[in-house]
């Protein structure tokens, strides 16, 4: 009977610890599935994260994305061919907007001009509905400006040059993005606004090129030697017209004082007949 109980309390110690063993080891799985689930959530997010840095960032509220490339070699890619196009699109009845819009303009032709780049200028003109009606192009020659027809205009866009384009801000877009195809050869820019216009122009040639920083400053620092060249001329245009009011104002009394004396002259003659009368 006796032998009988221990029997049975070892075999029950057994079954005991069999089973704590069991849930112990059962525990370990659990731990070890949450911790591969952890891991894979983890490589599924660093993984995005790379993706995205790859292929998109953001600046100054603007979006920039480049289609299935890296956008920081894109942007440099892009960057290295010889011929562009730089095409500015407008609404027919926003005729201020091209003023608006003039340092974009002017600091892209600017950048390109001093990479020693081929450009052609193209200003489209569209519809509310995107349609093209008619351009105009000063030719790859800052001196011209000639209007084109649009399929005089689609002509352009079908050569070989890399385009730059900028579309007019219809205000259709929540947020501003420029999007570089290198497949197509084609930088895009939809600004939610004209103000995003310069800032998009900028950051992107910033992208294209290491030295556009100091192609800026070196383009602010002849503007400013113009400007001030400008301001010099006027005030030495001034001082000589200054200098030809006192000349005019210096023979008014040489006028005016030989007036004087032959009033004097006359007078004294009609004093000496009356003396001698």
């Amino acid at each position: 009977m006796v032998q009988a109980l221990v029997s049975a309390k070892t075999q029950t110690v057994k079954e005991i610890k069999k089973k704590s063993s069991i849930k112990r080891r059962n525990k370990l799985i659990v731990k070890l599935i949450l911790i591969t689930i952890v891991a894979i959530l983890i490589a599924l997010i660093l993984s995005k994260i790379v993706v995205e840095t790859r292929t998109s960032f953001t600046n100054n509220d603007i979006d920039f994305k480049s289609v299935n490339f890296h956008i920081h070699e894109g942007f440099e890619i892009f960057g290295t061919d010889k011929n562009y196009l730089l095409v500015f699109n407008y609404y027919y009845q926003d005729t201020n907007y091209l003023s608006s819009v003039i340092d974009g303009l002017v600091f892209s032709q600017s950048m390109l001009s001093a990479k020693n780049k081929n450009t052609i200028l193209l200003i489209s003109v569209i519809d509310n509905e995107n349609n093209l009606l008619y351009c105009q192009s000063n030719n790859g020659n800052v001196l011209e400006n000639i209007e084109l027809t649009s399929e005089e205009c689609l002509s352009l866009l079908d050569t070989n040059h890399s385009v730059i384009m900028v579309n007019y801000p219809f205000g259709d877009v929540e947020k501003s993005e420029v999007v570089l195809n290198l497949n197509e050869k084609l930088l895009l820019i939809n600004p939610k606004s004209k103000e995003f216009v310069y800032d998009s122009l900028y950051v992107s040639f910033n992208q294209m090129y290491k030295d556009a920083k100091m192609i800026e400053d070196s383009l602010t620092d002849i503007q400013n030697k113009l400007s001030t060249s400008k301001e010099k001329s006027l005030v030495d245009k001034n001082i000589i017209d200054e200098n030809i009011v006192d000349e005019n104002f210096y023979d008014q009394n040489i006028l005016i004082d030989e007036n004087f004396s032959d009033d004097n002259s006359l007078n004294d003659d009609n004093f000496s007949q009356d003396i001698n009368n």
